[in-house]
């Protein structure tokens, strides 16, 4: 559990990589950003994860052309294991459109569809369908994990509900649902988590 939850903070790293500080009389020109490009970000993370993978001792390596910047694909030759950690809501509208997207709470799903949210969060939902199933297709014959944290927990166990995968999901954003939503998903919640809450009742 402590090696997925480690995988689970990893697929956070490309969205921690700062944009670069402008120099000399470039800062004057407050109004020209100088940013990285979300493909630098994906690779200065998924670099900044190899090497706290190496420094611990962890076999895996990232498959960088299945990884995105909502999920990092590891892969462990050693254990024959392949890992798809989502990362959790960040605050864009689309995350916050598949949280909506994965309550099976009636209301909540009225209401959204009456908004339009719900179809923004059921594209994010294809996103997730068609990696595992690239995954699935990649890695035939290996063991598939998904994991992940807040939006991506409830990711995970909407991956391990609908392809029977393993999934172990900590602090789960709301699936909504009273039981652990498959047999081989497994839930990890701290005490007073506000987001796994609806997911917990």
């Amino acid at each position: 559990i402590v090696d997925l939850g480690r995988k689970s903070s990893f697929a956070y790293a490309p969205e921690m990589v700062r944009d670069k500080e402008k120099q000399g009389w470039s800062k004057l020109k407050f109004w020209k950003k100088d940013r990285h490009s979300d493909e630098d970000k994906l690779r200065y993370g998924h670099d900044y994860v190899e090497a706290e993978m190496e420094k611990r001792g962890m076999p895996e390596k990232i498959d960088r052309r299945l990884s995105s910047r909502e999920a990092t694909v590891f892969v462990n030759e050693e254990t024959n294991t392949v890992t798809v950690s989502f990362k959790g809501t960040g605050l864009s509208g689309e995350d916050l459109a598949a949280d909506v997207a994965l309550f099976d709470n009636k209301a909540v799903k009225a209401a959204s569809n009456a908004l339009g949210i719900e179809a923004v969060g059921q594209g994010e939902l294809k996103e997730v369908r068609d990696l595992i199933q690239n995954v699935q297709s990649k890695y035939e014959g290996k063991k598939i994990v998904a994991t992940g944290h807040s939006l991506g927990g409830a990711k995970a166990l909407y991956s391990g509900r609908k392809y029977g995968i393993e999934a172990v999901a900590f602090n789960p954003g709301p699936l909504g649902s009273k039981n652990k939503p498959c047999e081989q998903c497994t839930v990890v919640r701290t005490k007073h988590d506000l987001l796994s809450t609806e997911s917990k009742s």
